[in-house]
């Protein structure tokens, strides 16, 4: 789910600057190119692969970003990182 958003999200002129999986975050200030990020499909736990720069997964809800979107697990989001 998560890449399909991603890639679909790109498609439309949004500029993705991360993506987790269970390893990490591949985090892109600049923007991510999201056909080049595969999918767990494709390949599983494989988006920190040959990444510049690798966050710990809790960094992700840290980013200042305009949009996040959950899209692997439910739960994700809880009373202790809700603010970051």
């Amino acid at each position: 789910v998560g890449a399909k958003a991603a890639r679909l999200l790109d498609d439309w002129g949004a500029d993705i600057v991360a993506v987790s999986d269970v390893k990490g975050v591949r985090y892109e200030p600049n923007g991510i190119d999201t056909m080049a990020v595969p999918s767990f499909e494709e390949e599983p736990e494989a988006v920190t692969d040959d990444a510049d720069e690798v966050l710990a997964p809790e960094k992700l809800f840290e980013l200042d970003v305009d949009m996040l979107v959950p899209a692997a697990i439910g739960n994700v989001i809880t009373k202790q990182n809700v603010h970051d």
